[in-house]
């Protein structure tokens, strides 16, 4: 299931100042604030309910610790920093599996 033009729209003006304020930090500082990832994920937990409904704002659950997984793998040897790794998780229920496509390729596909 794709994420919904409206769906983005209620998540957008309360996870775009967290992003925000993530990118000004590890910018800034080379530091993602825990506070940054924890609100992210508090977004997605009441606004995530509201905008998307049980089931899908339930599965989504799973692509946070699935990428969290990865994540930390990946710090482990090297490749990313652990703050990275946490945000990403944080970002990943934001992220329809259909619309996974938009994020690992060059060129997107039309729908």
């Amino acid at each position: 299931m794709f994420l919904t033009d409206t769906q983005a729209l209620w998540f957008l003006p309360f996870a775009l100042p967290i992003c925000l304020w993530v990118a000004w930090s590890d910018l800034k500082f080379m530091k993602i604030p825990n506070k940054a990832v924890l609100a992210l994920v508090a977004v997605f937990a009441v606004v995530g309910f509201i905008a998307l409904g049980w089931p899908d704002w339930g599965w989504r659950w799973l692509h946070l610790l699935v990428i969290l997984i990865i994540g930390f793998a990946l710090n482990i040897i090297g490749a990313i920093g652990a703050g990275d790794a946490k945000f990403a998780a944080a970002m990943a229920p934001f992220v329809a599996l259909a619309d996974l496509t938009y994020f690992v390729t060059p060129k997107h596909p039309v729908r």
